[in-house]
C-alpha cells in the first residue's frame, strides 16, 4: 500500500558522481533529485544513516566495477531507514517499520535523504542498536559471514588468524569468529591492539614491529582471513597454514581494481592458486561480497543477542560526505565511518 503522497516530497538532497575520479572531485550534493516511487518488489526508504565502504570510492575509479553502474550514481550500500512506501508485490515490510540493509551496488544507495530498494536487501532492524550505530554493520556483517562462515566452515576450537582486525569488516570479524568458538589471532598497530582485544582476539600480532609468519611459524592456523590484501601477504600466510586450511581474502594481490586485463590477470592467478590446493597446498579462495538476505537476517539475529557491535570510527553529517569520505580513505581508521541524516525518527 503506498503512503500518503503529502508526505513524501517530489524531490530532495542526494549526493551523487557522473565522471570518474576520487570521491572529493566527483561527487557533488544535488538539491533537486527526484524521489522515484518503489518498483513492483521494492519499497522507498527515508534515510536515517548511512556509513562508507571501500566499494563506494571504488566505484567512482575507471575500472570493471564502474562501468557496471548507470549514472548519475548515489553511493551508500549500507542504509538505515524508515520504509515510507511500497511497491505493489512488496509484502516483507508495512509502511513505518525501520529497517536496515545492504543495498546492490548497481542501485542508488543511501547518500540521499530518500533511496528505494529491492526488500530482500533488507531486514527489520534490531532495538538494541542508535540508526548510527545500525549503519556500520550491514556490509562488513554478510562480507565476514561469507567468508568465515560460508567459506571459512569455521567451527569450535579452529585457529583463525584475521589480518586487518581493526577495520571495518576485521572488527566484525573477530566478533563472528569468537562467537562460533575459535581461537582468533589478528594483525593491526600497536595502538589499536587494545581496541582488537576488547572485540574479543587471544593474541595479536603488531605488523609494524613483527613479521606475522615469524611469530606463527611453530603453531600453524586453520584458517587466514586476508582484510588486507598484497602479494607478501599470500605469501606469507602460506608458511603459517595447515594443508588443510583455507586462505581467503576479500582485496587479492592488488589493493586498486582495474579494468579487463586486471579482471583476467586475477582470475588467472585465483585458478593458479587453486589448483595448488589439489596437490597440497591451502585452499584459496578471493571474493567480493554482495547482499544476501538470508546471511543478513541471521547477523540480524547476533546483532539483537548483542554478539556483534559496531565499532565507530567517526560521525559525520550529510552535508560533510565529502569529509566523510577523505577519513574513510585515509587508511587510519578504526572501524566504520557513518554518514547521519534524518534523526527525527
Amino acid at each position: 500500500m503506498p503512503s500518503s503522497p503529502d508526505k513524501i516530497p517530489t524531490e530532495m538532497r542526494a549526493w551523487r558522481w557522473s565522471k570518474c575520479g576520487i570521491p572529493t572531485q566527483v561527487l557533488k550534493l544535488e538539491t533537486n533529485v527526484p524521489v522515484l516511487p518503489p518498483k513492483s518488489k521494492e519499497v522507498l526508504l527515508k534515510v536515517h544513516a548511512t556509513s562508507l565502504n571501500p566499494v563506494d570510492s571504488k566505484a567512482m575509479e575507471d575500472n570493471i566495477v564502474n562501468k557496471l553502474i548507470k549514472r548519475p550514481h548515489t553511493p551508500g550500500v549500507d542504509v538505515v531507514g524508515t520504509v515510507v512506501s511500497v511497491g505493489s508485490h512488496a509484502s516483507k515490510f508495512k509502511i513505518g517499520d525501520k529497517v536496515f540493509g545492504y543495498l546492490q551496488l548497481r542501485m542508488n544507495g543511501g547518500l540521499a535523504e530518500y533511496c528505494t530498494s529491492d526488500e530482500t536487501c533488507l531486514v527489520k532492524a534490531p532495538e538494541n542498536l542508535t540508526d548510527t550505530e545500525l549503519a556500520g554493520l550491514p556490509l562488513v556483517s554478510v562480507t565476514a559471514w561469507q567468508g568465515l562462515v560460508q567459506r571459512g566452515a569455521i567451527k569450535q576450537s579452529m585457529r583463525v588468524l584475521i589480518l586487518g582486525g581493526s577495520g571495518g569488516v576485521g572488527t566484525v570479524s573477530i566478533q563472528l569468529a569468537k562467537h562460533f568458538g575459535a581461537y582468533v589471532i589478528c594483525t593491526c598497530s600497536g595502538k589499536n591492539e587494545e581496541l582488537v582485544r576488547s572485540l574479543g582476539a587471544d593474541q595479536v600480532i603488531d605488523y609494524t614491529i613483527a613479521d606475522v609468519a615469524d611469530v606463527l611459524k611453530d603453531d600453524l592456523v586453520d584458517l587466514v582471513f586476508d582484510c588486507v590484501g598484497g602479494v607478501e601477504v599470500y605469501k606469507s600466510a602460506t608458511r603459517i597454514l595447515k594443508p588443510s586450511g583455507s586462505f581467503i581474502t576479500i582485496v587479492g594481490d592488488e589493493h586498486k581494481i582495474g579494468g579487463y586485463t586486471w579482471l583476467l590477470r586475477n582470475s588467472t592467478r585465483s585458478v593458479s592458486r587453486k589448483a595448488w590446493s589439489f596437490i597440497g597446498h591451502p585452499n584459496y579462495i578471493m571474493f567480493t561480497g554482495f547482499p544476501d538476505e538470508a546471511q543478513l537476517e541471521e547477523v540480524r539475529k547476533l546483532i539483537a543477542e548483542g554478539a556483534l557491535k559496531p565499532v565507530v570510527d567517526s560521525v559525520f553529517s550529510f552535508d560533510q560526505s565529502l569529509e566523510a569520505f577523505e577519513r574513510q580513505l585515509s587508511g587510519r581508521c578504526r572501524g566504520k565511518v557513518i554518514v547521519e541524516l534524518d534523526q527525527s525518527q
